[in-house]
C-alpha cells in the first residue's frame, strides 16, 4: 500500500512551513563551515516494502546502509560516520540481531566509514535508518542548481531496484 500523499507533495507541505517557501529536496544535504562542506544523508529502509521476500536480513541491513554510501557518491564524496536507528519486531530473535549486525559490519568495512552508535525500539515491521556524515573541503553540488548542458553520470541501470521487489 502506497502513501496517500505523494512523497513530493508531503515534503511541499513540509518545506513551506519550515522554510515559508517550497524547498527542493536533495538526497544529500552540505553545510558549510569554515572552508569545510559537512555533509549529510538519511535514508529508512522498511521491511514490508524494501525488503524482497527471500533476502536475509544480513543483506537487508547491508542493502540500507549502502544506500546512503551511494546517495554520497553520486555528490562525488564519501561516507565517514553513519548512525543508525533499527525498529524490530518483538518476534525477531538473537540470531536476527547477529544477521543485522553482520550486515552493519560487512557495509562499514566495505565502504570504510565508522558507525558511531545508533538506536533501538520496538515497531510492527523491521525498519533500519541510517544516518551518513562526512566531511569534504570541496563545493557539493545539489540537484537543484542542475543546468542545461551539465554531464549527469550514473552506475548500473535504472530500475533494477523496483524491478526487483515487484518481482
Amino acid at each position: 500500500m502506497g502513501l496517500l500523499i505523494p512523497e513530493d507533495k508531503i515534503i511541499e507541505i513540509i518545506s513551506k512551513k519550515i522554510y515559508e517557501k517550497t524547498w527542493t529536496p536533495n538526497d544529500v544535504s552540505n553545510f558549510k563551515i569554515g572552508d569545510n562542506q559537512i555533509i549529510f544523508c538519511i535514508d529508512t529502509l522498511v521491511g514490508s516494502t524494501d525488503v524482497p521476500n527471500n533476502m536475509n536480513l544480513r543483506d537487508a541491513t547491508r542493502k540500507a546502509a549502502v544506500a546512503v554510501v551511494s546517495d554520497f557518491a553520486s555528490k562525488g564524496v564519501e561516507v565517514d560516520i553513519m548512525l543508525f536507528s533499527l525498529c524490530l519486531p518483538e518476534i525477531y530473535t538473537k540470531k536476527d540481531v547477529e544477521q543485522i549486525s553482520e550486515g552493519l559490519n560487512d557495509a562499514a568495512k566495505e565502504y570504510s566509514f565508522i558507525i558511531l552508535g545508533g538506536d533501538t525500539n520496538q515497531s510492527t515491521d523491521f525498519m533500519i535508518t541510517f544516518c551518513g556524515i562526512g566531511l569534504n573541503q570541496n563545493d557539493v553540488i545539489n540537484r537543484s542548481e542542475a543546468k542545461p548542458g551539465d554531464i549527469i553520470a550514473t552506475t548500473g541501470r535504472y530500475g533494477l531496484h523496483a524491478l526487483g521487489l515487484k518481482i
